[in-house]
């Protein structure tokens, strides 16, 4: 609705948005809705959304973006590859929070004196059904309902924390902002180390990082290699003499047939052990806590001998090779 300069800062928005992350759809969808249900003046809206998405194909990738996004939000078969994709649970106090906030805003909106208009309603039901559809768009409805319950608050509560306040000690807020500020920065792994006796390991527990060097320290293990998808990163940054069979960067790097042969695998389907002979596959990687059925089939074969394990990561070689 506003009618300033500030307006057009949405174009260089949402092309350096298209840039850093693949969410620029929601730029999209957000514009979408307001053109369709929202007020003020839609035709100038219309232009610079227009204007924007040109500018979304000034990147890298040029169209390819869009079509690596799009398959990206639905095809089915990427959301066997990470929970992140699967409906929330009820399951932690953060999530409970959720649902309740959820469930204590419909009634809210329903029968509080401000009402929501069309365009917000939209929103509320449009992100929340994302977000009960998967994880991963939660945090996206979280922005939504926020500022839905902050038009939903009485007025006179608004109005008392709108009250002018006087500043008598700037040196106390200067100092608060240079504290906030800092705080980020003394958190960073390498630096809270030094402060924070029990601060939390800057790799997750759950990171090959024993399996890798044990790899390191044996070059003469015969590839090529098959590993945990979540693997796969740390592979590439502490082992990359070994190219890895697959990491996370699906429909980016990775095509989704790969990432359907890598599920295939994972599953100890029939025909795997074949598969990995046909591609040359002779050093496996995995992870007993997400390739359980598969290490056992392993363990069963007279073709792999086991090489390494922990509590970690599980490593076998086929026998035949060495």
């Amino acid at each position: 609705r506003r009618e300033d300069r500030l307006f057009w800062l949405m174009i260089p928005i949402g092309f350096l948005w298209a840039n850093l992350h693949g969410s620029f759809v929601l730029f999209f969808m957000l514009a979408g809705i307001a053109f369709a249900f929202g007020a003020g003046d839609k035709r100038k809206l219309f232009l610079v959304a227009l204007i924007t998405l040109g500018m979304t194909l000034i990147n890298p990738r040029g169209y390819v973006l869009w079509q690596n996004v799009i398959e990206t939000f639905t095809t089915p078969g990427i959301r066997n590859l990470s929970p992140e994709w699967l409906p929330p649970l009820n399951e932690g106090w953060q999530l409970n929070i959720f649902f309740a906030w959820l469930i204590v805003l419909v009634p809210l909106a329903a029968f509080a004196r401000q009402q929501l208009t069309t365009f917000e309603w939209v929103l509320f039901l449009g992100f929340s059904w994302l977000a009960l559809s998967g994880l991963r768009y939660v945090i996206w409805d979280i922005f939504i309902i926020a500022l839905l319950t902050a038009r939903l608050i009485p007025k006179v509560i608004v109005d008392w924390f709108d009250q002018p306040q006087e500043v008598k000690a700037s040196t106390v807020n200067y100092g608060l902002s240079f504290i906030l500020l800092l705080l980020p920065l003394l958190l960073l792994p390498g630096i809270r180390e030094s402060w924070w006796q029990d601060a939390p390991p800057a790799l997750d527990p759950q990171t090959p990082v024993s399996a890798v060097n044990w790899l390191t320290d044996h070059p003469e293990l015969p590839g090529a290699m098959w590993n945990d998808v979540v693997f796969g990163s740390y592979l590439i940054h502490a082992l990359p003499s070994r190219p890895v069979w697959i990491d996370t960067r699906i429909q980016v790097v990775y095509t989704f047939e790969q990432a359907h042969d890598y599920l295939f695998v994972q599953s100890a389907q029939p025909g795997w052990d074949d598969f990995l002979e046909k591609k040359g596959v002779n050093l496996l990687v995995m992870t007993p806590y997400i390739q359980p059925a598969l290490i056992t089939a392993v363990e069963e074969s007279n073709q792999w001998c086991e090489e390494y394990r922990d509590d970690v990561a599980v490593i076998f070689s086929r026998c035949e090779a060495k």
